[in-house]
């Protein structure tokens, strides 16, 4: 924490919610049929399922072209690597359930960005939560941008986090203590390429 200045939060995960994991979470688990599952059934169903996922977490936005590859996709579907997403997909609603309980007691500059039309994580149930429990955040709402702001209207974040760094650094050159390193509070809609400067 000492070496860090502030903070930067791309369509964040950050409370819980109340659905229960996908049941490709949760067979993994099952003695016997979680091994059946991932060693037989994940393979041929990612290569039939994964591009309309894909779709889906991008929605209203498109993915870039060849975009499973890119990434590397397919390697999630090998066994181990399964067990393991599903685990932590598993386990996830419970670690923020705890985590949320400190959030109020971070005092770095934080920026919270997330498009308004993300259904993947939806922006009522995190970024909107997590900007009213820490105190010196900033969120801001790309207007019908999904789950990744960062493809849909990237030239907004490379500027919202180019603000927070001119910000972070403005502070340290100033010698301004923790307490004095706080931004200008509340919610931006943003339009256009850019959201609103920090002060």
């Amino acid at each position: 924490p000492a070496d860090t200045g502030g903070v930067v939060v791309l369509s964040g995960a950050s409370h819980p919610w109340r659905s229960k994991p996908a049941f490709h979470n949760r067979w993994p688990a099952i003695p016997v049929v979680g091994d059946i599952f991932v060693n037989t059934l994940v393979t041929p169903g990612f290569k039939l399922l994964s591009d309309a996922a894909i779709q889906r977490n991008f929605a209203p936005n498109s993915p870039p072209p060849d975009y499973a590859r890119k990434i590397g996709l397919p390697l999630l579907a090998r066994p181990d690597n399964w067990r393991a997403n599903a685990e932590d997909m598993r386990n996830l609603a419970g670690f923020l359930a705890q985590q949320k309980k400190r959030y109020s007691t971070i005092d770095l500059p934080m920026t919270i960005i997330s498009g308004d039309a993300d259904r993947s994580v939806s922006p009522e149930i995190h970024s909107k939560r997590l900007h009213e429990a820490v105190p010196n955040s900033r969120l801001i709402l790309l207007p019908g941008v999904g789950h990744a702001p960062h493809h849909a209207q990237s030239q907004a974040v490379i500027a919202a986090v180019d603000s927070l760094s001119q910000h972070v650094a403005q502070l340290s050159q100033s010698g301004a203590s923790v307490a004095q390193r706080t931004q200008q509070g509340g919610a931006t809609v943003a339009s256009g390429n850019a959201p609103a400067p920090m002060p």
